[in-house]
This record gives structure tokens, C-alpha cells and sequence, in this order.
């Protein structure tokens, strides 16, 4: 009796290729398909994908074709990684990851915390800050923007320059009711050191927190200026003072300066002194931490006696001095002359400045 061997036939390679190029390119598809953007990056992975099994799977050699597949695959990998490195750091330029940041993973920058508002729900505040040079540049408002009574129970300065700034208005102690306001001024002097000088403006209220505004001043010195000083001006009588023996006038008076001198060597400033009936005179002033008193003489014309005159007084008349303000440099007075005394004894006049 003769019997029949099953014979076992081996799948079909084309089966076999095309399972394996499937399942390589769907497992490369499905894994890279979010980071895929657009089709020609698709295509060139599916692609990528299918090379591998096709050549492992058709034709004689297959372990060889295999062994040789994955040795040139490395190679690839390490000649593209290495130059694209090189390249990178040829032009200070990262193409690709360096092997620390992949071993670490990626750096994570952390978000920004928000800030910490200074204001209570139901309250607005503004400005939050306030900048003065010397002047503040506007009033801080408080409303109420809730459905309850906003109680501002004290408004007070804090900080290391609080010393320098002060505030005026009605604000505190004040009952606000749903949608209304009220304003706080605040006030910076300048006088004292100079710099940046910084507080704070706190607003304690019933709603807990207190509401801050933060306040800057910058106190700068001012500039140079001179002037007359109007309490040092006098004028007084004298007989015969004149070389000639005439009558004259004699009008003291104190130079007045701020800011710092331009320069060192300046100490001596011109003053012309003027009478309404043409008479003058130009006298040296000296300036300082304490400018000296000035005497200029005019003399007394024979029309002047029974009359009231203006006497002009102009420091720096050149303007050959830079000041902070040149049109403050003129003061003037009025001198009223009586008769002619017949005492030789000086006698002070009505000098009124205007």
C-alpha cells in the first residue's frame, strides 16, 4: 500500500515582502504621523521605512545582504550625526542635538510666575506707580468696583524715601459706595540729597490686603542762577558824597545765587545800576557760598530833588554769565527824594522795590 508524504511549501517571498514593508511602514507612519507636517516629510519616511525589509527579504545572500543593510544603516548614521555636529559648531549654529541634551532631554525653560496683584478684588487703584521729577506726574485714584461699601481706613508712606514725599486729599477714612472714587496727590521735595529716591503709597482698606502704589522722585540740583536779593536792597541820602561834592545816592544791595557756580574761577560779577534821570554806574559783585553785599553811587542832578526816581539794577547786563534764567537778573525800585537836607548826615530813603 503506498502512502502519500504531505509536501510543506514555504510561503511565498512575495507575501512575505510585502507583510514586512507594510508593517515597517505603518509602525513608521503611526509613530512620527503628529510630528509630520507635510507630505513630502511623509513620503520620505514611509519610504525610509520600506528600504530595510526590501532588501533583507528578496533574492539569494539574504544574511549577507542583511549583515551589510545594518552596517552601512550605522554608518550613515554616525557620518551624518558627527558632521552634522562639526557644522554646528564650525558656525556656532546647533543643527542637531548634542549627545548631553539627549541623554538629559530636553531643557525646559519655566513660565514666568505672574505677578502678584497689590489690589484687593473690588477695588482699582491707579496708577500702580507714580514717577516725580520733582513734580508727581498725576493724582492716584481709588474706586470702588464691587457691590459692597469700600472702607479706606489709612493711607500711609513706607519706605526708605518716605521722608521726602508727602500726600494731601480726602481719601482716607473715606466710605466709597459701589462706583464711586476719590484721589490722593502726592507731593516730592526735591530739597535735600539728590538721586532716586523711592516709597511706597499704602492703601489699607476692609477688603484685606492693602493696595500698594510705588512711588519714585528724582531731586536734581538746579541749575545756576543769579539775581538781585530784594530784602538786601536800600538806598540812602548822602550830602556831598560825590568827589566833586555833589549829592548822591547810595544803593546797597546782595547778589542772590542757586545751583552751583560753572566754574571755579568765576567770582566776580558785573552789576549796572541805573537811574531814571540817566545817571549810572557798573559795580563788581563778588559770588560764594555767601555773595557779599554791592554799593553803587549815583549822583543827584538838581531836577531830582522833590521827585520820585527808579533806580534799575541788572546783574550780568551782558549775559555773558550761562544761567538757568536770564530774565530774573533785573530788579527795580523807587527812590523818593525830599529837598535838599542842610545836614551833612546820611539819611535813608524810601527805596520801594516793585
Amino acid at each position: 500500500m503506498a502512502t502519500t508524504t504531505a509536501v510543506r511549501r514555504d510561503p511565498s517571498p512575495t507575501l512575505e515582502l510585502s507583510l514586512a514593508i507594510f508593517a515597517a511602514v505603518s509602525a513608521t507612519i503611526i509613530t512620527n504621523i503628529a510630528d509630520a507636517k507635510d507630505p513630502v516629510k511623509l513620503a520620505s519616511m514611509a519610504l525610509a521605512a520600506a528600504l530595510p525589509p526590501f532588501i533583507s527579504m528578496v533574492g539569494p545572500w539574504r544574511h549577507i545582504r542583511v549583515s551589510m543593510a545594518a552596517l552601512v544603516s550605522i554608518g550613515a548614521l554616525f557620518l551624518t550625526y558627527g558632521g552634522s555636529l562639526a557644522a554646528g559648531a564650525a558656525a556656532n549654529v546647533e543643527f542637531v542635538p548634542s549627545p548631553r541634551s539627549i541623554i538629559a532631554g530636553p531643557a525646559t525653560t519655566p513660565s514666568p510666575s505672574p505677578p502678584l496683584s497689590t489690589t484687593p478684588p473690588g477695588m482699582d487703584v491707579a496708577p500702580v506707580s507714580l514717577s516725580c521729577k520733582p513734580k508727581c506726574d498725576r493724582n492716584v485714584t481709588i474706586a470702588n468696583t464691587g457691590i459692597k461699601t469700600l472702607q479706606v481706613t489709612a493711607i500711609d508712606l513706607e519706605g526708605p524715601g518716605k521722608d521726602r514725599f508727602s500726600r494731601t486729599g480726602t481719601c482716607a477714612h473715606k466710605m466709597l459706595k459701589p462706583g464711586q472714587a476719590c484721589s490722593v496727590s502726592v507731593l516730592f521735595t526735591a530739597r535735600g540729597p539728590q538721586g532716586e529716591q523711592t516709597a511706597q503709597l499704602v492703601i489699607n482698606n476692609n477688603r484685606g490686603s492693602a493696595a500698594i502704589v510705588t512711588l519714585t522722585g528724582e531731586a536734581t540740583s538746579p541749575g545756576f542762577d543769579l539775581t538781585v536779593s530784594v530784602t538786601g536792597l536800600k538806598c540812602v541820602y548822602q550830602p556831598a558824597g560825590a568827589p566833586k561834592g555833589r549829592d548822591v545816592i547810595e544803593v546797597s544791595l546782595r547778589l542772590s545765587m542757586t545751583g552751583t557756580k560753572p566754574s571755579n574761577r568765576l567770582t566776580v560779577v558785573p552789576v549796572a545800576v541805573r537811574g531814571s534821570s540817566g545817571a549810572s554806574t557798573v559795580v563788581r559783585g563778588t559770588i560764594g557760598s555767601k555773595p557779599g553785599s554791592i554799593v553803587a553811587v549815583l549822583p543827584i542832578r538838581a531836577a531830582d530833588y522833590n521827585q520820585r526816581r527808579t533806580i534799575t539794577v541788572t546783574v550780568d547786563p551782558g549775559n555773558t554769565i550761562a544761567e538757568q534764567k536770564e530774565s530774573n537778573n533785573q530788579s527795580r525800585a523807587v527812590a523818593a527824594i525830599s529837598d535838599k537836607p542842610v545836614s551833612s548826615v546820611k539819611t535813608a530813603l524810601d527805596c520801594t522795590v516793585r
